[in-house]
């Protein structure tokens, strides 16, 4: 199946959280957001699922 490219248009922070969330190998984020903006990312260290 062939992927659809779309081009958008995104805000100086949006392009550094996406570089952010592709460089890490987190497999947990947290992302705080504001105003529709993010503005902080946490690595979630501990996960316990039952």
């Amino acid at each position: 199946m062939e992927q659809e490219k779309i081009k958008m248009d995104l805000t100086r922070k949006e392009r550094r959280l996406l570089e952010i969330i592709r460089n890490t190998q987190c497999k947990e984020m947290k992302i705080s957001v504001q105003d529709r903006q993010p503005i902080k990312i946490e690595e979630v260290k501990k996960n316990i699922k039952l």
